[in-house]
């Protein structure tokens, strides 16, 4: 069984590592997608700009205001909702945890976000880039 799951995990970490062509977390790390995908990102990314969201490490976004407008927090909603099914169709895929997923994607999110852009850190604290 231990060698079916190195296989699994192998690639699950090539593919995160961008060694594998179509990376899965694209539409989460801001690339381009169609239609109103690519609306939704266009407003994340404007909402990340503003300060309004952050990255948090468990790859989901966050309201960075303890009381944000219900805009943001439909865009938030809205987001996490698409990336926990994009997480969980690939830990499926590669047999690997849901929380393995998203702290991978939760690293890569934070590590490629532009500098005065928030995160939240391990003890849950929101921190400008």
């Amino acid at each position: 069984m231990r060698t079916m799951i190195r296989p699994a995990l192998a690639a699950a970490a090539l593919t995160f590592a961008g060694a594998i062509p179509g990376n899965p977390l694209a539409p989460l790390m801001g690339e381009p997608a169609p239609g109103a995908a690519q609306a939704q990102q266009s407003q994340l990314a404007q909402a990340k700009a503003q300060g309004q969201v952050g990255e948090k490490p468990d790859g989901l976004v966050g309201a960075v205001s303890s009381n944000p407008s219900p805009a943001i927090q439909r865009l938030v909603d809205t987001i996490n909702q698409q990336r926990l099914a994009e997480y969980r169709r690939i830990a499926a895929d590669t047999n690997t945890p849901l929380s393995a997923v998203q702290a991978r994607a939760g690293r890569q999110l934070i590590a490629s976000l532009p500098k005065g852009q928030y995160f939240q850190d391990a003890a849950g604290r929101w921190r400008k880039k």
